[in-house]
């Protein structure tokens, strides 16, 4: 015979409903990052309207050394438009917050035929004296195209 307290143990934890899922949730994004997303969301609606150029200017407007590349990005960006067809749709895949100056975000943009996966990395220097949406510069763009890598960083 069991002893009470493993009887009345027994029924408490048979009467207990089943155990919820955990739902993923994610954790409240500050406004900084929420602005960074705005910015990025404008970016890939320019390049599905095909305003390539209007694009990268825009994003990049706060960095000279990226500017002097953009030209490059544009071809790559165009040519993957061809290759892969339009940008029909986007979304974001991950945020990264290193500390308070430094948010890296990474999107999927579905083409036609594939998907490529960007990052941007934005940096802010510390006490700028700057409104917060001019403060904040694209300091590194690149996309993905090798699905395996963006995936497994392999």
């Amino acid at each position: 015979m069991k002893p009470p307290f493993a009887r009345i143990a027994a029924v408490v934890l048979l009467s207990l409903p089943p155990a919820a899922p955990l739902a993923a949730q994610e954790p409240a994004q500050s406004p900084a990052v929420q602005m960074l997303q705005g910015r990025m969301q404008d970016f890939f609606q320019q390049l599905a309207e095909q305003r390539t150029a209007d694009a990268f200017q825009r994003l990049l407007q706060e960095n000279p050394q990226l500017q002097k590349r953009a030209q490059a990005m544009i071809q790559r960006s165009d040519q993957l438009q061809r290759q892969y067809g339009r940008l029909v749709s986007f979304r974001r895949l991950q945020v990264r917050q290193l500390g308070p100056n430094l948010v890296v975000l990474q999107y999927l943009a579905e083409h036609q035929r594939l998907p490529v996966v960007w990052y941007a990395a934005f940096y802010r220097p510390p006490q700028s004296n700057a409104r917060e949406e001019e403060s904040w510069m694209v300091v590194q763009l690149r996309l993905e195209t090798d699905l395996h890598r963006a995936a497994f960083g392999r």
